[in-house]
């Protein structure tokens, strides 16, 4: 079997694998950046009076005319962290093991079953 086009193929897959999980940590990193600027967005609106809220529950946001509107947005009750996207460090290291690994484990169990019959007599 060849091996160092198996190891060339699982290198690839592997780097591959590896940009891909560096993706998503980066996405996942941005989305918890852009939770906490709407979280601080919302929280200044309702500490300068722009967010009000009523007697029966019910939020209504201030125009620049100081007109009432009904406010329809999510109002978040945590402001997330950098801590909240620290497992995705994890994606790209296990985005290049992942690959790389299963295509040796499936060349060595492939080699193992073409190569269980050498060395023994087939004529007994």
């Amino acid at each position: 079997m060849p091996w160092v086009g198996i190891r060339r193929l699982a290198l690839v897959l592997g780097i591959a694998g590896a940009a891909y999980g560096a993706f998503g940590c980066f996405a996942t990193f941005n989305d918890v950046s852009k939770q906490r600027g709407e979280f601080d967005a919302v929280q200044n609106y309702i500490r300068g009076g722009f967010i009000v809220s009523h007697a029966d529950n019910t939020l209504w946001w201030k125009d620049k005319a100081r007109q009432e509107h009904p406010y329809a947005g999510p109002i978040p009750n945590k402001r997330p962290d950098e801590g909240d996207a620290l497992w995705s460090v994890v994606l790209p290291v296990a985005g290049f093991f992942v690959p790389w690994g299963g295509v040796l484990i499936v060349a060595w169990i492939i080699a193992g079953f073409l190569g269980s019959n050498q060395g023994r007599s087939t004529s007994q």
